[in-house]
């Protein structure tokens, strides 16, 4: 980890505006969650010019956990959430149980939460509700336990896409249930391959045994999908 002071380069592209790398630009006094490479001594590197970059501001944190491109255009969370829930993914990569962020899940992670999201919507309040799930959901999927099927159902019914993408990495923490496979069945069939492509991934996460026909949902699904397709 960077110590003392050290720089921070592919900050910036070379081929934007002035006026956008003065914007893009770390700007003394900034507080921000960087996501950092180092290839030489003192200096770090973001991924890219529009990611790794997470700017806090007025205690609430501006990034996504799934959608990391451009993050100080999102709406923002409350960072000290944010930062939580980071850690415990830290500590359960590490092979640590991350139990002050799961405790912040299953407070936060509620069947309102989703609920109150809708897909058309663009009021910085639905905004926000969008960002937080965003978090809370892949959080869930990253190192949360059993417990918050229902809150997790809510948001598969969910109509906003992200959040159902989400949501379908969500359900992986649910086992092989009948409510997860009932889930997965309906995220295979919206028309979006960002959520399809997650539900496939939760099937497997989940432990479905052939025997209990997860191979004939895939085929009846896929089947449904080439058929409307070709409609």
């Amino acid at each position: 980890r960077p110590e003392g002071t050290f720089r921070v380069k592919e900050y910036n592209n070379s081929n934007w505006p002035p006026e956008a790398i003065r914007k893009e630009s770390l700007v003394k006094g900034e507080k921000l969650l960087l996501f950092l490479r180092q290839e030489e001594p003192g200096t770090w590197f973001v991924p890219t010019p529009s990611t790794g970059d997470y700017r806090i501001k007025d205690g609430k944190l501006h990034g996504g956990w799934y959608e990391v491109s451009y993050p100080h255009v999102r709406p923002g969370i409350d960072a000290g959430l944010a930062l939580e829930l980071v850690h415990g993914l830290v500590l359960q990569q590490s092979g640590q149980q991350p139990a002050k962020a799961r405790k912040l899940l299953a407070e936060r992670l509620t069947v309102e939460l989703g609920a109150r999201i809708s897909a058309d919507d663009e009021s910085e309040e639905n905004l926000q509700r969008v960002q937080l799930a965003e978090w809370l959901l892949c959080a869930q999927a990253a190192f949360g336990e059993k417990g918050l099927e229902r809150p997790i159902l809510t948001a598969v019914r969910c109509t906003h896409p992200r959040v159902k993408r989400c949501a379908a990495r969500a359900v992986g923490t649910m086992g092989p249930t009948p409510q997860a496979r009932g889930a997965l069945g309906e995220l295979l069939l919206f028309p979006d391959s960002l959520v399809q492509a997650e539900s496939v991934r939760s099937l497997i996460r989940c432990g479905f045994r052939h025997e209990e026909g997860i191979l004939e949902l895939l085929e009846h699904e896929l089947l449904f999908l080439r058929v409307g397709h070709a409609e």
